[in-house]
């Protein structure tokens, strides 16, 4: 090999001056050619173990933050469906003594009053399961995220507002449904997104922008939840401020109950 026209003595990389006196001191131009060629092989060692480490590292990421966010996901679907379960659980019984009373208006027996109070006591057992339900899907939930928002609302109005029409009733817990899905299949995408490589990172690269405007469009549209949580009544994450002429709805303050905004003062006209 002829170093001194090879790539070690080319311009830019090393001059012929500092290259000689290099191999002066090494002992000679074969002697520089032996290192420079052990040198390829040490990098190529370095690189492979530099890979290696960022491999190893990947999968441990996804074994561990995306195994458990699977988990999550199927926990979070599993409180949701039990929690809308209970309400409409806790709905029907508090209903049955109404269609008692109606259906045995002239009856006192002790079996009416047994069944009475035996429906009364499941009653109390089904409203204890929907809060506990309630509060574990709003800790499993981000305060600040725009969907996890909304679910917190409509949790809060069903577990509040769980004994109103059921039309009402059953106009929220759709909306419950709808938002939910829209939640999980975001999360889902996520996960996909941590486990695929960068060919699938890149081609999906705009997903989540698109999916965000797309909720936004829901809010406006079919997926509101103002109005019916304003024809279920109870609480939820709204409040009303009259800050001037017209009133605004504001939603970033802790929940409160929910209510109209406060009238005008009339004006009094000066006495004359």
């Amino acid at each position: 090999m002829d170093v001194e026209g090879g790539f070690l003595a080319r311009p830019g990389l090393l001059s012929r001056a500092m290259f000689q006196e290099f191999a002066h001191a090494l002992g000679g131009y074969d002697f520089a050619s032996k290192v420079a060629l052990a040198m390829v092989p040490l990098f190529g060692v370095i690189g492979g173990a530099l890979a290696s480490w960022w491999v190893a590292g990947r999968n441990v990421y996804i074994n561990s933050i995306t195994a458990e966010r699977s988990k999550w996901l199927e926990k979070l679907r599993t409180s949701i469906s039990t929690f809308q379960g209970a309400i409409s659980t806790y709905n029907f019984r508090h209903n049955m003594p109404d269609v008692v009373e109606t259906t045995d208006a002239t009856d006192t027996s002790d079996v009416i009053k047994t069944n009475a109070a035996v429906d009364q006591t499941k009653l109390y057992e089904q409203l204890e399961r929907a809060t506990q339900l309630a509060s574990n899907i709003q800790l499993q939930l981000n305060p600040e995220g725009a969907v996890d928002k909304n679910i917190i609302a409509l949790v809060r109005g069903l577990s509040i507002a769980r004994h109103g029409s059921n039309r009402a009733l059953t106009a929220v817990d759709d909306l419950l449904t709808l938002h939910s899905q829209w939640l999980l299949k975001a999360e889902w995408q996520k996960v996909k997104w941590e486990a695929g490589g960068f060919w699938y990172r890149l081609w999906n690269w705009f997903d989540e922008d698109n999916r965000r405007v797309a909720y936004k469009a829901f809010v406006r549209g079919r997926g509101a939840i103002r109005e019916p949580l304003l024809a279920l009544g109870g609480s939820a994450d709204l409040d009303w401020r009259s800050g001037g002429p017209n009133p605004k709805l504001v939603t970033e303050k802790a929940p409160c109950w929910l209510r109209k905004p406060k009238p005008a003062p009339a004006t009094v006209p000066p006495a004359i």
